[in-house]
């Protein structure tokens, strides 16, 4: 068998909702597998520990684990699932050494997922290729979160103060928090460095270094982000819904949509809704 593309062989991933009392019966499988949680709470037992997961929460779980899944909220469980394998020594040893749970995880992660799911079902030229790339610098980015927490750790214990890349990592997640928490508000650069306590340039220097993109960039995905579960949770009229995640006019949020989308919102929620529990295999 080829090698896979980066070390990793994408199997199989999906988007998953699971109702109120639903249950994935404890298997185990000789393959990876990592959950990303975008809506609902419940419990997910993982080899010989049970974890709590809300919006944010990563389970990775690793080839010959038992494992299982209870929804417990009346709010559907929404999930994105992936399976895979990795075939180079070198990312196996780090793999094995990453947690298997992160309870709050960056939200790029769960766009990269979403990207990955996006190149299986679209399948165009390459789409192997650029799934199993995103799957790289996602699961590196994992190791370099597990690494940052390793050193604060360190630094705290020892009386010391984290490095500066840790400093600007932090200060970068309350940039996003801050948005997360006010992206229906007007937003602008200068507001958001002034309520975070940083400076506009330093801000835009290291969103840029820490999340790849600029602060209206940021803002942009992250309004998309909630106006998707809203069209998904509901049927709002899209006009409502472009109003709650903080568009002027129902035209920029379409146009910023496309945009970012490559297609229409009715466009897309008419895939949405028949890729949600379809497997979408890569091999």
């Amino acid at each position: 068998m080829e090698l896979g593309q980066f070390g990793v062989r994408i199997l199989w991933t999906a988007r998953y909702d699971y109702k109120h009392g639903n249950v994935v019966h404890p298997h185990w499988h000789d393959f990876y597998q990592l959950f990303c949680f975008l809506d609902g709470s419940g419990e997910f037992a993982c080899g010989e520990s049970l974890y709590p997961f809300e919006p944010g929460t990563l389970i990775f779980v690793k080839p010959g684990t038992m494992h299982s899944l209870i929804a417990h909220s009346k709010r559907t469980v929404k999930t994105l699932d992936i399976k895979f394998r990795i075939e180079d020594e070198r990312m196996e040893k780090m793999a094995q050494g990453l947690p298997a749970y992160v309870q709050s995880a960056p939200r790029e992660m769960a766009e990269w997922l979403e990207t990955i799911r996006k190149e299986g079902l679209n399948r165009q030229a390459y789409f192997k290729e650029m799934g199993a790339l995103v799957l790289t610098q996602l699961l590196y980015g994992l190791a370099r979160l597990a690494v940052g927490k390793e050193a604060e750790e360190e630094g705290t214990a020892g009386g010391m103060q984290p490095v500066a890349a840790l400093d600007q990592y932090e200060a970068a997640g309350r940039v996003a928090a801050y948005i997360e928490a006010h992206y229906a508000e007007p937003l602008s650069l200068a507001a958001i460095a002034s309520a975070t306590g940083y400076s506009p340039s330093y801000v835009s220097q290291i969103f840029k270094r820490s999340k790849q993109c600029t602060v209206a960039a940021y803002i942009k995905m992250t309004r998309i982000r909630h106006a998707k579960a809203g069209m998904l949770g509901a049927e709002s009229a899209l006009k409502r819904i472009s109003e709650e995640t903080g568009f002027k006019t129902i035209h920029h949020f379409s146009r910023v949509f496309k945009q970012l989308e490559k297609m229409t919102p009715g466009q897309w929620l008419a895939q949405e809704r028949d890729g949600i529990r379809k497997g979408i295999h890569f091999e």
